[in-house]
């Protein structure tokens, strides 16, 4: 099935990572959790956190992104927007900095800086890691199944079209 999911390519022509499924997952007090294999596959070496609020319900996510996945995405939109005069410069590189680099440790861990634990998808305990395409985004396992809830009607229409 995740052979028909729609995939970009970049500019040479290579597909880009595309995440999909959802994974439970337990943070320790350190701020680390296990990314699934699969995922450390697609993230590679160069892995940046970004924590964005949602206008829809305000609530505070941690997204992941490659650097590949992003060059169409927050950091060439943010550049367009500087470069048309829509934002300042300065306002441009603020943006930027919200971007946190991390790595992947030899265990397969992903530590969380200090600054993002208290986020609610970075608290210790267990929470759900969501394949959303272009990126991933960490979600507490209450706010993942509201989601779910939520959805309801629009997984219903898309199951239909097997029917």
């Amino acid at each position: 099935m995740t052979d028909s999911l729609p995939k970009a390519n970049d500019d040479s022509g290579q597909p880009l990572p595309f995440f999909s499924g959802h994974y439970s997952l337990k943070i320790d007090s350190n701020g680390r959790f296990v990314v699934p294999a699969k995922y450390r596959d697609l993230l590679g070496d160069d892995i940046y956190l970004y924590v964005h609020t949602s206008s829809k319900d305000g609530m505070q996510r941690i997204q992941i992104w490659t650097p590949q996945n992003a060059k169409d995405d927050p950091w060439a939109y943010a550049a367009r927007k500087a470069d048309a005069g829509e934002v300042s410069h300065s306002e441009y590189t603020t943006y930027l900095s919200l971007f946190t680099p991390v790595t992947v440790d030899k265990q397969g861990r992903l530590s969380l800086p200090v600054e993002l634990r208290d986020i609610p998808g970075g608290k210790s305990g267990e929470q759900v890691l969501v394949g959303c395409g272009n990126y991933l985004m960490l979600r507490t396992k209450r706010d993942w199944e509201q989601s779910i809830r939520s959805s309801q009607k629009a997984i219903d229409l898309f199951n239909n079209r097997y029917e």
